[in-house]
């Protein structure tokens, strides 16, 4: 059924093939299973810094099949992040849908709900890359961060976040609609001096009024 290779201690051993593995997984009980995964966990963690980190979606696998939800949340986030570095970002969408349903497992609390908000935020803009700007799925991602934001009183990902917003609605033909947000978004970045909100703003009312037929000159709107 397996392969050895080396020498024992230092002796790994590969499954005949991949159905094998899965049968012989399949056969265990639950709670060996998960006894299993755990022990691979503590191991990769104790003895293997480099694989930890090197490998965060093996982590994020171990942790999820061995039961260590909080543990899974923070490695799925870790190998999203390290897919997107890699331009892996199909990948990343999975990985960050994984961690936001491991997530969903967990009781509400403030801790959760900052995490919740960086996994949104990361998973709208990689689905933005794959579905495009007038997709829903990104725009829900971008609302459920808009939500988040106004509970936790977070600034850091608003500017993003409504420019976001403001792609799907303006790509989606919602011309009014993504005229207010791009108005919110400048506003909030000549409220706050904040540099990314002043060009995001700028930006996005000047592409919407743009494609709108308005015409900006001399603060005179001639439409």
């Amino acid at each position: 059924m397996v392969f050895p290779r080396g020498e024992p201690p230092d002796a790994t051993y590969t499954f005949k093939h991949a159905l094998v593995q899965d049968a012989a997984h399949h056969s265990l009980l639950r709670s060996s299973r998960q006894q299993l995964h755990a022990r691979i966990v503590r191991s990769l963690e104790s003895g293997f810094a480099e694989t930890s980190a090197a490998q965060p979606d093996v982590l994020a696998h171990h942790s999820t099949e061995a039961g260590f939800t909080e543990k899974a949340v923070t490695y799925w986030l870790k190998a999203g992040e390290q897919s997107v570095a890699r331009s892996a970002i199909r990948e990343a969408v999975a990985q960050f849908s994984k961690g936001l349903e491991q997530l969903s497992r967990l009781p509400e609390s403030r801790d959760n709900q900052y995490q919740e908000l960086q996994l949104q935020s990361a998973l709208g803009n990689v689905l933005t890359a794959v579905k495009g700007f007038a997709a829903p799925e990104p725009a829900r991602a971008y609302a459920r961060v808009r939500e988040l934001c106004e509970v936790l009183g977070e600034t850091t990902h608003v500017c993003r976040m409504l420019f976001g917003q403001w792609l799907y609605r303006v790509n989606a033909g919602e011309v009014r609609t993504a005229q207010q947000i791009a108005e919110d978004l400048l506003h909030l970045g000549e409220q706050r001096q904040e540099p990314t909100g002043l060009i995001m703003g700028h930006l996005a009312l000047s592409g919407t009024l743009f494609g709108g037929g308005s015409v900006i000159f001399l603060d005179r709107n001639f439409t």
